[in-house]
């Protein structure tokens, strides 16, 4: 049995399902054969998803999700941050060109912060 759950219902950990290819800087070749692995659309998603955790200073222990989706040059981001005892529970989420995924990261960070998620994330560390 297996169940697919709506970002309403459940939002993955930041980075999810994403894959990280690396080479060194001076190994052109493997820079090339790995560049044409590069999924832009993945790509995006993947740059708003970290921006998003580094606005929120929040580390692979918080209590954050987020998902991304760059689809037909628009990338929707939808996040949420979340007490431990789930208490509390704040989500947001904004859209904007492809081009610009830190930008849609920037505004959802902002409206978190703006809305307590700093704290909510401290609780977590404390």
């Amino acid at each position: 049995v297996c169940d697919v759950f709506p970002a309403e219902i459940m939002l993955p950990a930041i980075g999810q399902g994403a894959l990280a290819l690396v080479a060194r800087a001076d190994d052109a070749s493997a820079a090339r054969a790995l560049g044409a692995l590069d999924d832009p659309a993945s790509h995006r998603e993947a740059r708003a998803e970290r921006r998003l955790l580094h606005l929120l200073q929040a580390g692979c222990r918080a209590p954050l999700a987020a998902r991304a989706i760059s689809r037909d040059g628009i990338l929707r981001l939808e996040a949420g941050v979340f007490s431990p005892d789930g208490r509390r529970s704040l989500r947001e989420r904004d859209e904007g060109p492809d081009t610009d995924p830190e930008g849609v990261a920037d505004r959802v960070a902002a409206r978190l912060l703006a809305r307590g998620a700093a704290e909510v994330i401290g609780e977590a560390r404390a």
